[in-house]
């Protein structure tokens, strides 16, 4: 008669000695070993190493039981981070950049084990998005690019954990993370003087979304170009486009003969290549702002990983009710790309 199973089907090393043995909770030991995101590797390592030391095998049975519970579960209370947009438009039909910072914080969140539940502004009153995350347990949220200062200045921010990502039209009180444009046009500008451009020109996007960009673009360029008083170069070229900037960037090109452009982005940038008006060699036309499928310019990467990443380090660290007068605002460098 042949023996009895026990040693194997009684005796099995459970998650939860390997959990003790590794000095962590159950949940931790059981992402670890399933290697989902939310766990440092150097705990996830001491976790593999309990488990092989006493010999852990999983059930297969309740294995395929926690996946399917996994694959269907509900994130509970202070685990979901609010994505606030301006309207549906944002999400339904998003531009480039509302695109890649909603692409890149799935990404993060899914990383710090999060889950994003997105709200629009123009669907919902201040105190009544406020009630529903309340009732939610929803205390991080970040936001990007409002435009209605009334309804920014009733929301009640200082209630929960917040960051604001780039700049709309109104700043929230609350902290702002954005791209270091001003470093993008300085770097820019040098790398062109340095390949030996004389005159040297920028097109601008001129919109109401982009007032501020464009004019810190202006200054910059205009300070750098002026600080160089023994120089004999003129100051930079302004291109202020708005619509379609064809016929205008043609007329400036026959203008003003430029031989660097710093570009808004590849969009102006193809009319130049399409207009057969510009000297395209040695990387003189580039690109301040460039979206990952943008490859045939170089430029200055969007860079919306970095943002959404210290977006998440300024709500994770902040702390409900704090809303100070001057909220801090971090810039965050882009990476230069030589793809083009």
């Amino acid at each position: 008669m042949p023996e009895k199973q026990q040693n194997h089907e009684y005796s099995r090393v459970t998650l939860r000695e390997v959990a003790e043995a590794a000095g962590v909770s159950k949940s931790v030991a059981q992402r670890a070993l399933a290697g989902r995101p939310g766990v440092a590797e150097s705990t996830a390592e001491r976790v593999r190493a309990a488990a092989d030391e006493l010999g852990y095998r999983p059930d297969p049975a309740l294995a395929k039981l926690a996946a399917a519970r996994w694959r269907s579960r509900t994130v509970s209370s202070g685990t979901t981070v609010a994505w606030l947009v301006e309207d549906s438009e944002s999400v339904e039909r998003p531009n480039p950049a509302q695109k890649v910072m909603t692409e890149a914080l799935m990404r993060e969140a899914d990383a710090l084990g999060y889950k994003v539940a997105v709200f629009t502004r123009t669907n919902h009153r201040p105190q009544r998005l406020a009630a529903i995350l309340a009732s939610r347990g929803i205390e991080i949220v970040l936001t990007a690019s409002l435009v209605d200062p009334a309804w920014v200045a009733a929301f009640p921010w200082d209630r929960f954990r917040c960051a604001a990502v780039s700049l709309g039209e109104v700043r929230p009180p609350i902290p702002l993370v954005h791209r270091n444009i001003l470093e993008c046009v300085e770097t820019g500008w040098r790398n062109l003087r340095e390949k030996g451009c004389k005159r040297i020109g920028a097109l601008l996007y001129e919109g109401d979304l982009y007032a501020h960009t464009r004019m810190a673009h202006a200054a910059v360029l205009l300070r750098m170009a002026m600080d160089e008083t023994r120089s004999p170069h003129p100051p930079p070229l302004f291109l202020h486009y708005q619509g379609d900037p064809r016929s205008q960037i043609q007329a400036y090109l026959r203008k003003h003969r430029p031989d660097g452009l710093l570009a808004h982005s590849p969009y102006s940038a193809r009319m130049v290549r399409e207009s057969g008006l510009f000297e395209e060699k040695n990387g003189r036309l580039i690109c301040l702002k460039l979206y990952p499928w943008n490859t045939e310019f170089p430029g200055f990467a969007f860079h919306a990983e970095g943002m959404i990443r210290e977006a998440f380090r300024h709500a994770a660290g902040s702390e409900r009710g704090l809303r100070p007068e001057t909220p801090t605002l971090t810039l965050v460098s882009c990476p230069w790309s030589t793809t083009g």
